[in-house]
């Protein structure tokens, strides 16, 4: 039984609706047909007991009293019964059928109440879980005892690719290696969270899992997974600012404070490669001033090729951030027509990357450039952040009076 069939089994089994007096009305043909026959046998036969047909029709009105209105209403019928039906067996005979009639009804009726109220309070239950898995960017899922997804659903998985709400075996959620083996040892029902994180069509995309051990048979371990995309991006771009703010603060120059602003967005961001560049006016093209990666990147050839490589504007990708003045986001440098580092890039798996502007009294000074590994999309407001970083780094080098000359291409 897939999850998605569990899931909504209460309301799959659940009665149809029916009118209260469609109800009311078969109830009282059953009791009346029940109180004819009774009529007319003889005491000692237990033709009392079939009452419990019409609690339970009275079960399937909408309104909870009417079960107890029957019950009553059978009660009566049944004691009335007692004295008016023919004479038959011995007395004592016939009074024990008919209690064991009257507590035949009244178990029916108590016992069914608090099922029927049970069966509305799990039916409410999934209705709320349905509701946040249809309409919220979430998902639950369950685990097999190696920790290894069987079956996911919920409308959270849209944001990884999958275009049914339903998704059967593993997919990208499904928690990593070092995750399943703690679920493999596992000694309580304490749960266990985790992060997941991807790229689709060019976004990224984040999920917080969490998983514990279940009691339920066929799912030794179940979990949920919620979208926090949208607040990993907000963390990273304020990561990255606060970063920035904190390296010019610590800083005499832009020359000191370049691979550590590099360094700080690149690891902020999660961004594999990032490069200063300054303009030399005398020449009228942008030079490399600083290159940061990270030190597993194994990207040395992309950086040697940015450090002895010039820009004039238009050209490439910082200068077409020099000539426009404004930042710029390339969803895949490989594919690019203007990036004539392509076949570098392509051949070091880099593929996304984004400039900015560092400008003085409004005029462009420099352009910080940065890659990633996967393609993806522009982030608008990524590029307004750094828009306004470029800003702040163009006041840091006015008010501190370190600029020097750029006529030989030296640094600032």
């Amino acid at each position: 039984m897939s999850m998605e069939h569990r899931l909504f089994t209460s309301q799959a089994l659940a009665p149809r609706s029916h009118t209260r007096g469609q109800v009311l009305g078969m109830a009282s043909l059953v009791a009346a047909a029940i109180f004819a026959l009774d009529f007319f046998v003889p005491l000692g036969i237990a033709e009392a007991v079939p009452y419990v047909a019409v609690v339970l029709i009275a079960l399937r009105s909408p309104e909870p009293r009417d079960t107890l209105i029957a019950s009553i209403a059978c009660s009566v019928l049944t004691v009335i019964g007692f004295f008016e039906s023919p004479k038959g067996a011995a007395v004592w005979m016939a009074l024990i059928n008919r209690c064991l009639a009257l507590f035949a009804i009244w178990a029916t009726a108590l016992l069914a109440l608090q099922v029927k109220q049970a069966d509305a309070a799990m039916r409410v239950q999934s209705g709320i879980l349905a509701g946040i898995l249809t309409n919220m960017p979430a998902v639950v899922f369950k685990l097999d005892e190696n920790g290894y997804m069987q079956e996911c659903m919920g409308k959270g998985l849209l944001r990884i690719g999958f275009t049914e709400m339903t998704v059967l075996g593993r997919n990208p959620l499904e928690p990593p290696p070092d995750i399943q083996a703690r679920l493999k040892h596992a000694e309580s029902s304490e749960p266990i969270f985790y992060e997941s994180h991807g790229i689709h069509d060019g976004q990224p995309w984040w999920f917080l899992n969490c998983v514990s051990p279940s009691t339920l048979e066929g799912y030794p371990f179940v979990g949920f997974g919620l979208d926090i995309t949208d607040r990993k991006k907000a963390e990273r771009r304020l990561a990255a600012h606060h970063a920035v703010a904190l390296v010019l603060a610590q800083s005499q120059s832009l020359t000191e404070a370049a691979p550590r602003i590099l360094q700080a967005i690149c690891e902020s961001l999660m961004w594999s490669i990032g490069a200063l560049w300054i303009v030399d006016r005398e020449r009228a093209v942008l030079r490399c001033l600083d290159v940061w990666h990270e030190p597993s990147a194994h990207l040395e050839a992309f950086e040697a090729l940015t450090k002895e490589t010039t820009f004039a504007q238009g050209i490439g990708l910082p200068g077409r951030v020099w000539e426009s003045g404004e930042p710029l986001w390339i969803p895949d440098v490989v594919k690019d027509p203007n990036f004539p580092r392509a076949p570098i890039a392509e051949k070091e798996g880099l593929h996304a990357g984004f400039g900015f502007p560092i400008k003085v009294k409004g005029e462009v000074v420099a352009v910080m450039e940065f890659f990633s590994r996967d393609p993806e999309e522009p982030d608008e407001e990524l590029l307004q952040m750094f828009g306004t970083i470029g800003i702040q780094i163009g006041q840091f080098l006015h008010y501190t009076g370190l600029t020097k000359s750029q006529k030989t291409g030296e640094s600032i």
